[in-house]
């Protein structure tokens, strides 16, 4: 089901991909900003990466004989673009 859901995600990958490409088009005001900008837009170009990455380690611990749970474990990785982006637009919200 997990893996369901982050492959769905990739169907609207490209609009997001696109859409990271205009984070940059506003002024830098600092250091952090600019680190963050490129965070936020690398943490969207990599999610496919990250997705194909976690296939293929579940497939290994699949292969391995590993239980169920273990083998959803890499099916975190791809969450973690996703959550970068929440984290960052929270924090700009707070601040």
């Amino acid at each position: 089901m997990c893996a369901i859901l982050f492959g769905v995600l990739l169907l609207v990958w490209p609009l997001f991909a696109f859409g990271a490409i205009f984070i940059f088009d506003a002024p830098i005001t600092s250091r952090g900003d600019a680190a963050n900008r490129y965070l936020f837009a690398f943490s969207i170009w990599l999610y496919p990466i990250l997705y194909f990455l976690s296939v293929l380690i579940a497939r290994r611990l699949l292969k391995a004989g590993l239980g169920a749970w273990t083998i959803l474990l890499p099916f975190l990785l791809p969450a973690v673009p996703p959550l970068i982006c929440v984290l960052e637009f929270t924090s700009n919200a707070a601040s």
